[in-house]
């Protein structure tokens, strides 16, 4: 039974795909840090345009992630 089950997941992929899933949110993390503490990319930016960088950002990393995961499971 554990040997089916340690198959299944291999086949999977399921703990590569976790490890994927967990970089992403902690560069998510990340990047509020950075868009609270008005530092790095943010840096110098009124809130009108930290809130579009944010938002182009963190789109740009959850796509990334989806095509990645997409591609992963197929």
């Amino acid at each position: 039974m554990i040997a089916l089950l340690e198959a299944i997941q291999q086949l999977k992929q399921y703990s590569t795909l976790w490890v994927t899933y967990r970089s992403t949110a902690e560069n998510l993390k990340h990047e509020k840090f950075l868009f609270l503490s008005a530092a790095g990319p943010y840096r110098g930016l009124s809130e009108s345009e930290r809130l579009i960088q944010l938002a182009e950002r963190v789109e740009e990393r959850v796509s990334t992630e989806n095509a990645n995961w997409f591609r992963d499971t197929q």
